[in-house]
């Protein structure tokens, strides 16, 4: 028996229920790209991150857990008060039949981007033009470091890694699982697609 209105939704309700979520959805938006909330990108399939220069307080670096079965092994790396100058963020491409392979990019040319604390998680982090850190500590046991527990993963405590003091590391390109920011405040953004090979 069907009743007067059964499986018809007014359209107030509708909007009742959808301006409030469609706000809430622009307000976080707004929240994180304004450095208000931390950002947190992850993907099984990797992504390529790229600045001009990343310049911290301090590094640490220790090799990290591979993402899956087939991934191989990963270098984790944290930094302490992070800036960029530019920043770029591409997904591996996706096959979209007779339309190519495309990817979404996300970047800025801000300079002084502010990070705060960022946690990588990577298959490999390059500078090809050099780098520059100070005071280092090589082979230092991985607790001694005190690296933090981002992931879930944790660390191996009888393992190794890297610390230093003040980093600059110019031309940073690095194929990534997973990144985490205490923020991310830029003037200007940019969205896209990408061609790439699927």
């Amino acid at each position: 028996m069907r009743e007067k209105g059964m499986g018809r939704a007014r359209l107030g309700r509708f909007a009742a229920v959808t301006v409030p979520a469609a706000a809430v959805s622009v307000g976080l938006g707004y929240a994180v790209l304004t450095g208000m909330v931390s950002a947190q990108l992850t993907s099984a399939n990797g992504f390529t991150l790229s600045s001009d220069k990343i310049a911290a307080d301090a590094l640490k670096v220790r090799p990290g857990t591979a993402p899956d079965a087939a991934g191989g092994a990963t270098v984790y790396a944290e930094t302490t008060k992070a800036t960029a100058d530019g920043l770029d963020v591409v997904t591996n491409p996706v096959d979209l039949g007779v339309f190519g392979c495309y990817g979404l990019k996300i970047g800025s040319t801000t300079q002084g981007i502010d990070l705060g604390d960022v946690a990588l998680n990577a298959k490999t982090l390059t500078t090809p033009t050099g780098a520059t850190l100070a005071d280092v500590t090589l082979g230092q046991d991985e607790g001694t470091i005190g690296f933090k527990d981002t992931t879930g993963a944790g660390y191996n405590a009888d393992g190794t890694g890297l610390q230093s003091g003040a980093a600059s590391l110019p031309d940073v390109t690095a194929k990534a699982y997973a990144v985490s920011l205490d923020g991310l405040a830029v003037d200007n953004l940019s969205l896209g697609v990408e061609s790439g090979t699927c």
